[in-house]
């Protein structure tokens, strides 16, 4: 079990912990707003707070998983090891904020702002944030999950994780076969 405290529990930073947490790294997990509750706990642990506890992984917040309006963003873009890193921070353990830019890319945030659709009605792939700085062919958000269960075994080296089955499929869209 994997136990996240932060200040302020959303439904955003639920579902970045459950794609990230449980989905990707195959690990239950909980989310505690109680302070004492989260020092005292025995689980492998994570801050997501601006507070300091002792014997857990620290990423400082963005507040994107606190709104509940959506605004035009801009993340801090790192790379490193020819992966981009968005919601960069120098404060967090991983160097970003992995459960921010996973409800970024998974929501698909950039498409609910205001924008000029295609001829088809869509967003156009030029103003993504992904294509714009040409990291949009790179699997991002499992690159997250990974940086994230490196740090947790960095520091809880006992802790265990299932290993993923992770395949790839091609598939052929066909709009009109004849």
């Amino acid at each position: 079990m994997i136990l996240v405290y932060a200040e302020v529990i959303s439904e955003r930073l639920r579902y970045s912990c459950e794609v990230l947490l449980n989905i990707l790294l195959k690990h239950d997990f909980e989310i505690t707003d109680d302070e004492k509750v989260f020092a005292a706990s025995s689980h492998f642990k994570i801050n997501y707070s601006q507070k300091h506890f002792d014997n857990c992984i620290e990423i400082f917040p963005h507040q994107i998983l606190f709104e509940n309006n959506i605004h035009s963003i801009e993340p801090a873009l790192i790379w490193k090891n020819e992966i981009a890193f968005i919601f960069s921070d120098d404060k967090s353990e991983t160097g970003f904020d992995c459960f921010a830019a996973t409800f970024f890319l998974t929501s698909r945030y950039e498409e609910y702002q205001d924008y000029v659709a295609d001829v088809h009605c869509r967003f156009p792939a030029q103003k993504s944030f992904s294509v714009r700085n040409n990291f949009h062919q790179q699997a991002s958000v499992h690159h997250y999950a990974s940086e994230l269960k490196r740090t947790l075994l960095n520091k809880f080296p006992e802790i265990k994780f299932a290993q993923s089955n992770l395949r790839f499929t091609m598939s052929y869209d066909i709009d009109i076969a004849f």
